[in-house]
């Protein structure tokens, strides 16, 4: 197998992972597919996304058993899909890498999304696509890392300017374009 085929399987472990976060955060998060338990821990989210401040390297500590395994088993299939092309398990461990991969930048960059303003364009445009879930309607805009699976399920919408509470959200967002502060969470949007 040519060595430019890895970077493809590893691209596709991390594509692959956005379609697991998209599921997992639709099915898990708000419709209680994948037990109570996991969405009441999603429902603490949302009512406090930045999680009273918890670090990233505590997220990762606390949940990589569980992700590791998860991306074993999700791609597992892949190893055996692989298994018989020329160069054994690298393929499918190329695509396991992806997933990890996937999972430690939805992570990283969720946080991030809670915990700091965006810097440019593209920052302000993913904080808008995530803080309509959050602020506007948990019922759109499932991909926190990626719109992609919100397009292919019909599921993104867009708003120019998202109303936040200013104590869910970093400090300072008030002051970039598309965000707006409002008291409480309990205020509601103006119509229109």
């Amino acid at each position: 197998m040519s060595l430019a085929v890895y970077p493809l399987l590893f691209g596709g472990g991390v594509v692959y992972y956005s379609l697991i976060e998209y599921v997992h955060h639709r099915n898990g998060g708000h419709l209680r597919a994948f037990g109570a338990r996991l969405m009441a821990s999603h429902q603490a989210h949302h009512r406090d996304p930045p999680e009273g401040g918890v670090r990233l390297l505590e997220k990762y500590r606390q949940r990589a058993p569980l992700v590791l395994l998860l991306s074993v088993l999700l791609g597992g299939p892949f190893l055996g899909l692989l298994w018989p092309l020329r160069d054994g398990l690298l393929p499918g461990v190329s695509v396991i890498a992806g997933l990890l991969a996937g999972y430690a930048w939805s992570e990283g960059f969720h946080h991030t999304m809670h915990h700091r303003c965006p810097r440019n364009r593209l920052e302000r445009w993913l904080w808008r696509h995530h803080y309509v879930h959050h602020f506007v309607d948990p019922r759109v805009n499932y991909g926190f890392t990626s719109p992609l699976w919100d397009w292919v399920f019909r599921t993104s919408v867009q708003h120019p300017v998202v109303r936040c509470p200013g104590r869910l959200v970093p400090a300072g967002i008030d002051s970039v374009e598309g965000f707006t502060l409002r008291g409480t969470v309990a205020e509601e949007p103006e119509e229109g």
